[in-house]
């Protein structure tokens, strides 16, 4: 489908209808209105804004790994689901309150700005957008690392390897291949999302022989895309492999972001937001399945232990010992 006019807004239901039609926020505008709101807020997810948002974003994530070590000393039970959400939390608010560099001198921004309106809606958008989602696809990623130490100690193994390889931060993570490979995959099998890519037919219009009429719902099926044999190769799209990523793929065969211009404004900040998190969660401990870490589980709660890695050993790894560290992990993974 590739009529964008004809398929600009979303559809929402009817309460959620009534209850925004004064807001002016990028999720729910259209036409004019959203074509507008996405050039001004483009350009603050660009490459070179991203690589300054790193920095923000790493002061977070030592303040997560603070907590994890407090847990850890504790030695008691905690949802890390709410630890991951308090982090995601912090970095929305963190570049809000430090934006002064990022903002300055920008020509491009300054002169073209958001009415009043749209600000307040569209920072309590990028505040729902960005708080649940990430901290959910960070649970769906612990659960992956505990339940496969294969692929666990292949992203550890590429995480040393670039640990010296580049000046920055994002510039590393940015080339950590097998790490977006394990992203791509999570978020493959577990879309955190889906429903966000419905559209809503503005005129009726005909695609490949069907008459769709105005105001027409149209929701693709994204988990059926997302685990089609026939779109994703012989490998059974039930099993987690990251390589499978390496193959070219039809491109409406994976959209945890959407697809075309409504797609997710922020697909490139938040993989960069996992990948920093992961790199530094994986630097420093080892995550071991639990006795509730069934497969069948997924969908209810899951547990898992942190044990801490012996940068002081030979090979810098240390086998995991019940006994040190053995903080448990209770996720629950249907928030």
């Amino acid at each position: 489908m590739k009529q964008f006019s004809s398929f600009h807004s979303r559809h929402l239901p009817f309460i959620v209808r009534i209850a925004t039609r004064n807001k002016m926020r990028l999720f729910i505008a259209s036409s004019y209105q959203w074509h507008r709101q996405r050039l001004v807020v483009n350009p603050t997810f660009s490459a070179a804004k991203l690589k300054l948002m790193t920095a923000l974003v790493n002061e977070c994530i030592e303040s997560f790994m603070d907590k994890l070590s407090e847990k850890c000393e504790e030695q008691a039970d905690c949802n890390i689901y709410i630890i991951y959400k308090q982090l995601t939390m912090d970095v929305i608010c963190n570049p809000s309150k430090n934006n002064s560099e990022m903002d300055d001198n920008d020509s491009d921004v300054m002169s073209k700005k958001l009415q009043y309106e749209e600000v307040i809606s569209n920072v309590f958008l990028f505040m729902i957008a960005g708080y649940k989602t990430t901290s959910t696809a960070l649970t769906y990623c612990t659960y992956i690392l505990a339940t496969h130490s294969t692929i666990q100690e292949k992203l550890r193994a590429e995480i040393d390897e670039q640990q010296d390889k580049y000046g920055s931060d994002y510039d590393r993570v940015h080339n950590m291949i097998y790490l977006d490979l394990f992203i791509r995959e999570v978020l493959r099998m577990f879309p955190i999302a889906p429903k966000a890519v419905s559209r809503e037919c503005n005129e009726t219009t005909t695609v490949c022989g069907y008459v769709i009429e105005k105001g027409s719902a149209i929701q693709p099926d994204v988990l059926s895309l997302h685990y089609d044999p026939d779109l994703w190769g012989s490998d059974d799209p039930n099993l987690f492999v990251p390589e499978r990523h390496l193959t070219r793929r039809h491109p409406m065969a994976y959209m945890p972001f959407g697809q075309g211009p409504c797609n997710c404004v922020g697909m490139r900040f938040a993989p960069m937001e996992l990948k920093l998190s992961l790199t530094r969660l994986l630097h420093q401990y080892i995550i071991l399945p639990e006795k509730q870490i069934q497969s069948s589980i997924i969908g209810n709660k899951f547990e898992t232990k942190l044990s801490e890695i012996d940068t002081a050993s030979n090979d810098g790894y240390q086998q995991p010992n019940a006994d040190k560290l053995p903080s448990q992990r209770s996720i629950d993974a249907n928030r």
